[in-house]
């Protein structure tokens, strides 16, 4: 009798790309999951054929761009450190390479997406008994969308990218944790939008980008629930959550209306964002 394989895990990755290895539609990579919490980045291959970092299914953060007449039929990783797009006449329509392609010295390659929500090339250095990055998706770490979690800030000091909460005391992953990699669960709330407190304050943010609502559903939130908010402020359904985290994509009307009607709806409790 005949050996069947019923499964094998080289044809079903996870995280990771080994050289030889393939993605086809609808394989996905998904991010290792930290604190005990599912990740919410994904690597994709559309039905398209386009590759894309996704956070949920909602937002792209980083896409490969294809012309309409393209028909890819997988994404390959190969040994010599080059991601590519296939095409169904086995032509690469696209690709991208770690700075070491073709290192004879390189002995092990391997794609990987990490628990921060980066896609990455790794080479193994044998000489340092250690893995180098060769190649990375979003170069901007803080680009990747929910970066450092809730009511946070991605921002950068000599070493790279840092996060930060919008005050101390809104603190809540420990001083221990700075990093972005660290893919943090975010800060505190500044003040309940559903319990407003006269007394709250504007705080403003200087050289700071607000990119998105977050999550980004609370846009066709707030919009359909304009006329309720504008009767009862108070009852506004989802808090704003501040976030200067990039969520690419979006309508850029819908976006500016949406802030418009939460900064006219909560009087007393908003962040501005000052450019």
């Amino acid at each position: 009798m005949a050996d069947n394989v019923l499964w094998e895990s080289f044809d079903s990755p996870t995280t990771t790309l080994l050289p030889g290895q393939s993605l086809h539609f609808p394989q996905t990579l998904r991010a290792p999951s930290t604190k005990s919490t599912s990740s919410y980045y994904n690597f994709v291959i559309r039905h398209s054929g386009e590759l894309a970092l996704v956070w949920e299914a909602n937002v792209t953060y980083w896409r490969v761009p294809l012309s309409s007449n393209e028909v890819i039929k997988e994404a390959q990783f190969d040994s010599n450190g080059a991601l590519g797009l296939i095409d169904d006449k086995n032509r690469t329509v696209w690709s991208v390479s770690s700075k070491d392609f073709e290192d004879p010295s390189v002995a092990l390659r391997l794609l990987r997406i990490d628990s921060d929500g980066n896609l990455r090339i790794y080479s193994w250095v044998n000489s340092l008994r250690a893995w180098r990055v060769g190649w990375q998706a979003v170069e901007n770490q803080c680009n990747v969308f929910g970066a450092c979690g809730l009511y946070s800030i991605c921002g950068f000091n000599s070493t790279g990218s840092i996060c930060n909460c919008l005050y101390q005391d809104s603190v809540t992953w420990g001083s221990d944790l700075p990093l972005v990699d660290s893919s943090g669960s975010g800060c505190g709330k500044m003040a309940d939008l559903e319990n407003c407190k006269t007394k709250t304050s504007i705080l403003t943010l200087r050289q700071t980008a607000l990119y998105g609502l977050y999550p980004p559903e609370d846009v066709d939130m707030m919009l359909s629930e304009a006329v309720s908010a504008r009767a009862n402020p108070h009852k506004l359904g989802k808090p704003l959550t501040s976030t200067a985290l990039a969520a690419r994509g979006g309508d850029k009307k819908m976006f500016i209306r949406a802030i418009t009607l939460i900064v006219s709806v909560t009087t007393f409790c908003f962040i501005t964002i000052e450019m």
